[in-house]
C-alpha cells in the first residue's frame, strides 16, 4: 500500500522539483540529484504513514522509493516535457516573485 502512495505523490513531484531547481544553477547532476532526493524524502514518507518502516527489511522502502522515481519520471517525460510545462512555471515562478 505505501508504494501506491509513492505513485500518487510522485505524479505531483515533477511540480516541487522544477521549482526546486530553479534555486540552483542548470547542473544535470544537480537536477538529478534532487529529483532522488525528493523521491527518497516521498518514499520513506509514504513508508512511515502506512506503518511499514522497518530498516531490517528495506524492500518496502526501496519499493516506495523506486514507485515515486518511475511516477515523477514518467509524467515528466510522457507529459510535462513535450508540453514544455517546465518553461511555463519557471516563467509563473519568476513573475510572481515565489
Amino acid at each position: 500500500m505505501s508504494e501506491g502512495l509513492s505513485l500518487i505523490l510522485g505524479l505531483f513531484l515533477p511540480l516541487i522539483v522544477e521549482y526546486v531547481k530553479m534555486k540552483f544553477d542548470d547542473n544535470k547532476i544537480v537536477n538529478y540529484s534532487i529529483t532522488l532526493a525528493l523521491c527518497a524524502v516521498v518514499g520513506v514518507f509514504s513508508t512511515i504513514v502506512e506503518g511499514k518502516f522497518d530498516t531490517t527489511n528495506l524492500d518496502t522502502i526501496i519499493g516506495s522509493i523506486s514507485s515515486a522515481l518511475l511516477a515523477s519520471q514518467a509524467v515528466y517525460n510522457y507529459y510535462w516535457k513535450p508540453k514544455k510545462l517546465d518553461e511555463k512555471v519557471q516563467a509563473f515562478i519568476t513573475r510572481k516573485g515565489l
